[in-house]
């Protein structure tokens, strides 16, 4: 489900048949329906009745208690292709499919694309296939088509490495340029994988951007806050009652929001891995995991 914005400003509902559309606490689908972090509102009976067995069977488990973690104490319900949080006084839309969108900027970021990271490892002698690049870009292409932002702003490792210019091919260097071409303004901040941004490919690039109070930059350890960063690819996993459910996951405090990595070969690393933990105080942290196309808010700590 995608929310768009209404040429007078407002939020309307993507054509999607009502079989689709989850229903929210807040309404049946759409933005109405998009639940604010520190809302506390039960969920909806309703909403497990459009779940396959499967996801009725994950939501019950999340819902009620997953392996000594419960769910987050603001109240989201699971079952939601987005939610909307405040971050840095700033509504901020997180979306299951890892980007994010400042609505009232006209923002969408997105981290860690790592294209061309495919045709690196091949050129290695790895055998893997080398569709990763076209696949981000049909995804990124979906996230900007739903939100129509007017800047797009890519956190670093945007590209695997310096030479991921000159392997692109053709058709997926033209659908990049064509995807740029659909914003006023793109901005590419440099990260450990690309200090450089390859020349063909327009757009501003820097270390760091403003956007009110809110900062963004590839490495979390930037000394500014409030600071939205990517670079360590969170990501969850949770023992259920008889499954094993891992994904990548927004992971945030009233500081720092880290970015699931974008990049369909990205990977992840666990939010319980000590590289993480100096950067939030103890107690604060939210996760926000993406699994099966829908987000779920979870309270680890």
């Amino acid at each position: 489900m995608c929310v768009r914005r209404s040429s007078k400003g407002g939020w309307g509902k993507a054509a999607l048949p009502p079989a689709k559309q989850p229903l929210l606490p807040g309404g049946e689908g759409g933005g109405e329906g998009l639940q604010t972090l520190g809302e506390a509102s039960p969920p909806h009976p309703a909403l497990r009745a459009t779940l396959s067995p499967w996801e009725r069977a994950d939501s019950v488990s999340v819902d009620a208690q997953v392996s000594g973690t419960t769910p987050a104490r603001s109240g989201l319900s699971p079952c939601q292709t987005q939610m909307r949080i405040e971050f840095g006084g700033e509504p901020v839309v997180l979306d299951a499919c890892g980007a994010l969108y400042l609505e009232r900027r006209g923002i969408l970021a997105v981290a860690d694309l790592h294209l061309e990271k495919g045709s690196f490892f091949a050129a290695r002698g790895n055998p893997v296939p080398r569709y990763d690049t076209r696949d981000t870009l049909e995804r990124l292409e979906a996230a900007i088509v739903c939100y129509r932002p007017e800047t797009v702003i890519c956190l670093g490792d945007s590209f695997h490495d310096c030479a991921a210019g000159e392997r692109i091919s053709p058709p997926d260097a033209l659908r990049l340029e064509e995807l740029m071409g659909q914003a006023s303004r793109w901005i590419w901040l440099t990260g450990n994988h690309d200090p450089e941004i390859p020349r063909r490919f327009r757009g501003e690039a820097a270390l760091l951007h403003q956007a009110g109070a809110v900062h963004f930059a590839h490495f979390p350890e930037t000394p500014v806050r409030p600071l939205i960063a990517g670079h360590y690819h969170p990501k969850l996993s949770l023992r259920l009652a008889d499954r094993h459910v891992s994904g990548r996951c927004f992971l945030f405090s009233q500081e720092l929001l880290l970015m699931p990595a974008f990049g369909a070969y990205a990977g992840g690393l666990d939010t319980r891995d000590t590289a993480l933990t100096p950067l939030f105080p103890a107690g604060a942290r939210q996760h926000v995991l993406s699994y099966r196309g829908k987000l779920w808010a979870i309270d680890r700590g």
